[in-house]
């Protein structure tokens, strides 16, 4: 009767045991399933600067973005890209990368502070988190009066030459097919765009 007695309080022990550290490992994944899901709803978000600074940043007229714009001036259409049509992490890592290095060794301080904030823990981004941020970053040259061209075909002549660099051989008179749009700002080309000839 003893071994009998014995052997239910080891297994009823055992179970015990099992269910503890079974409920404790539940709760400890579950933990770290919502402190992931937290940091990415961070990183989702605009940045929150100091006061100051936000309104330096997102002042009305000129100089309003300027401070900003100035340091993404040739990239918006790599923005574009990982915007609307990310394709691997790596593409997306060089874009985010190059902006990196041009702000950190130009900008100033608070641009520095926000920009930093902005792609704040970048090595954990997928692709859906790259994608946001380079449409934030294209609201942000939207609202500070950078207008992306919607033209699709375009008569290729001197004008349409100081806006797109062309992808092949094209003349005056040609007929061109707008690969990447060309970028203006206050009327002034701010990025040129890219066309190939149209082949009839």
């Amino acid at each position: 009767m003893d071994k009998i007695e014995n052997l239910t309080y080891w297994i009823t022990a055992i179970v015990a045991l099992g269910f503890i550290g079974y409920s404790c490992f539940c709760y400890i994944k579950k933990r770290q399933t919502r402190e992931r899901e937290q940091a990415l709803n961070r990183n989702s978000r605009l940045p929150e600067v100091e006061p100051a600074a936000s309104q330096q940043i997102r002042e009305e007229d000129t100089p309003s973005l300027t401070p900003i714009i100035s340091y993404f001036k040739g990239q918006c259409n790599s923005f574009k890209i990982v915007a609307e049509k990310p394709r691997n992490i790596e593409n997306c890592e060089k874009v985010f990368e190059y902006a990196d290095k041009v702000i950190n060794f130009h900008a100033d301080k608070t641009l520095k502070k926000w920009w930093n904030n902005f792609t704040n823990d970048r090595n954990q981004w997928d692709l859906a988190l790259y994608s946001k941020k380079a449409k934030q970053v294209l609201d942000l040259l939207r609202e500070a009066g950078v207008i992306r061209a919607t033209e699709q075909i375009i008569k290729w002549d001197d004008n349409a030459s100081k806006h797109y660099m062309p992808f092949d051989d094209i003349k005056n008179g040609d007929t061109g097919i707008v690969i990447h749009p060309c970028w203006i700002y206050q009327n002034d080309i701010f990025e040129q765009g890219l066309v190939s000839k149209k082949v009839d």
